[in-house]
């Protein structure tokens, strides 16, 4: 798995050659628990997103693009766009394509989703918008983030919040973390919200 490089997707130059996940410069806890849902995520055709956070410098696109290159080598396809291209593709005159574009790749990632302070209330709803069209149709989704799984539910609503919450694996890239990652469990249908944190396990 180490030996395949990415190429073709959009990936900035740095993450697309050969890497190890031991070199990554996440906290040692955090790769054991990615670690843990790469095997997982495997079992379960990919269909659970993962939302990585933490500070500048920390490794959360490198496990990100560590993940894609897992699912291609599992004969998986996948993609990867910035936040930026995504909303400015969701306004552009190929916006009739947007859905289309979102369903092309078994798992997509989006990276350098941001604070903006500037932005229209559209420039959120277009993120909400992604989650929900990918978690319907059983496809995983990766979110590259600075901000908790709080604060992006300020940010973003509380309908991508709840998102967040069902169908992805949480992890934290910063060794101060004292969890290292939160696991959020899909809520069954008809039951009432309700989020469980386990640490340590699948």
């Amino acid at each position: 798995m180490n030996k395949i490089q990415l190429t073709g997707i959009g990936i900035p130059r740095k993450f697309t050659g050969h890497f190890l996940l031991k070199n990554c410069p996440c906290s040692k806890r955090c790769r054991s628990a990615f670690d843990r849902f790469l095997k997982q995520s495997t079992k379960e055709s990919f269909s659970r997103g993962l939302y990585v956070y933490g500070k500048k410098g920390t490794g959360k696109t490198c496990l990100g693009t560590f993940m894609l290159k897992w699912v291609i080598c599992a004969g998986k396809s996948a993609q990867y766009m910035t936040h930026d291209y995504l909303v400015d593709f969701a306004f552009s005159e190929r916006r009739t394509d947007f859905e289309k574009e979102l369903l092309a790749a078994d798992v997509t990632m989006i990276d350098n989703i941001d604070r903006p302070s500037v932005k229209g209330e559209g420039y959120y709803r277009v993120l909400q918008r992604v989650m929900q069209i990918r978690a319907d149709a059983g496809l995983a989704t990766v979110l590259v983030c600075d901000m908790t799984v709080n604060e992006f539910a300020d940010r973003f609503g509380e309908s991508a919040g709840n998102l967040l919450k069902r169908f992805y694996f949480c992890l934290c890239t910063e060794a101060s973390s004292q969890t290292g990652f939160e696991y959020q469990d899909t809520t069954e249908p008809g039951s009432s919200d309700k989020t469980e944190r386990r640490e340590g396990e699948l």
